[in-house]
């Protein structure tokens, strides 16, 4: 199950790489623009009046979002602070795609910070997932509830300045005393 997973997540990363590229390297700069202002109107007619520039930051940053929220599961091994810096060069090469080679295009700072942030937004929204799946176990019981058992907890041994000298060996003589007994009430 886990392998038909991990298929899966592949598959769908690289259809969302596809369409990002699609969006951020087609020449025509009409397709993310009426992203943005689409989107602006809907919320005009939703009663939410929000200025394109920010709608604009805002969809830049959910651009990134699924990168390292999808990638925490794809790559386990990357961290939060190695998908900013994922999300950081990949932003910074896009922008620079759109400078020197797509004319028609802008390439802008703005996009670069926005994108940065969607990248940690993503991959602290997998952290956070990943806590709460190893927190809740699938059989429904939280994690700290589960209690080993006594059976299967070692000791560990004692610090050297706390081990006790071993007792002499006990000796046959007749004179030998034996330690006195604590009294019971």
């Amino acid at each position: 199950m886990r392998t038909l997973l991990r298929a899966v997540l592949w598959v769908a990363y690289a259809v969302y790489f596809v369409i990002v590229a699609y969006l951020v390297w087609n020449p025509e700069p009409a397709v993310p623009s009426y992203a943005v202002w689409h989107l602006t109107d809907w919320l005009g007619v939703a009663g939410i009046s929000v200025p394109p520039q920010y709608v604009e930051f805002g969809l830049n940053v959910l651009m990134f979002v699924p990168m390292s929220l999808v990638g925490t599961f794809v790559l386990p091994r990357l961290r939060i602070a190695d998908w900013v810096l994922v999300g950081f060069v990949g932003s910074f090469a896009i922008e620079m795609v759109q400078l020197l080679f797509l004319p028609s295009r802008s390439a802008d700072p703005k996009d670069v910070v926005s994108n940065t942030m969607g990248a940690l937004v993503g991959a602290v929204i997998a952290w956070v997932l990943i806590r709460i799946w190893r927190w809740w176990r699938p059989g429904g019981q939280p994690q700290h509830v589960a209690a080993p058992s006594p059976s299967t907890v070692q000791a560990a041994p004692p610090p050297p300045a706390m081990q006790v000298a071993a007792a002499p060996p006990a000796t046959s003589s007749p004179h030998a005393v034996a330690p006195p007994v604590a009294e019971t009430p």
